[in-house]
């Protein structure tokens, strides 16, 4: 099983994430091995754009719960940016990212 966390407003890059904790400190690492970005369960999703940006395909992904999710992958399959608000991901040892509501 992966490592869990609690995504509130918060931004991540070029392979860097930012997240608030349980006390609202910014707690900062790097995705190396990002794999894939998933959602737990599509029944809580109630809207999803995809729009290509040059050579990149963005997401927009809105909850039930008003969380959000965005993400930009370029033409290698290499992430580009992703943000997160009021959302809970868990991590698996391959490098899935796995998004659901709080």
């Amino acid at each position: 099983m992966g490592r869990e966390a609690v995504n509130r407003p918060s931004a991540l890059g070029r392979g860097d994430i930012s997240l608030l904790d349980a006390d609202d400190r910014v707690i900062c690492a790097e995705l190396p091995g990002l794999h894939t970005v998933g959602i737990a369960d599509l029944a809580q999703v109630v809207d999803h754009r995809i729009n290509a940006i040059l050579d990149s395909i963005a997401h927009y992904v809105r909850f039930r719960s008003g969380g959000e999710l965005y993400y930009v992958f370029n033409g290698r399959g290499q992430l580009v940016e992703l943000s997160a608000k009021a959302l809970r991901f868990t991590i698996s040892a391959k490098g899935d990212y796995l998004f659901r509501q709080l």
